[in-house]
């Protein structure tokens, strides 16, 4: 998947279904990490129908929002070739505190457009 940067009007979208959704979305990240799953959970934001990457935790049409959540990890993206081995060490120096942040993998427009994005928790 290429890097791009994401429109304006597509990150306020992700931003207004995030925030109904970021405690939830904290408890997911608090539990992967106190359970030593990952130190590095990623939430997958998209409209796909279906997507073979992460665990669906929010469902769009369920819960009448505009996108879907995929609760991932870093092992995953690494293991699907989602993240380049030798960008794992950049990865890991960018990624921010998971208690402030969520980390965000927004799946938009044309496949093959996606970037990571962090968003901070308001609460």
């Amino acid at each position: 998947m290429s890097i791009y940067s994401v429109p304006e009007q597509i990150l306020e979208s992700v931003q207004r279904d995030i925030r109904l959704y970021e405690n939830y979305l904290k408890k997911v990240a608090t539990r992967v990490i106190a359970e030593e799953i990952s130190k590095y959970p990623i939430f997958i934001v998209h409209k796909e129908l279906r997507l073979e990457l992460g665990r669906p935790i929010i469902v769009a049409e369920a819960m009448q929002t505009d996108w879907s959540i995929n609760a991932s990890l870093i092992e995953e993206f690494i293991k699907k070739n989602m993240l380049h081995p030798d960008k794992v060490k950049e990865f890991k120096q960018i990624y921010k505190d998971p208690e402030r942040f969520i980390c965000l993998f927004i799946i938009s427009g044309n496949r093959g457009d996606a970037t990571f994005a962090f968003y901070p928790y308001h609460g």
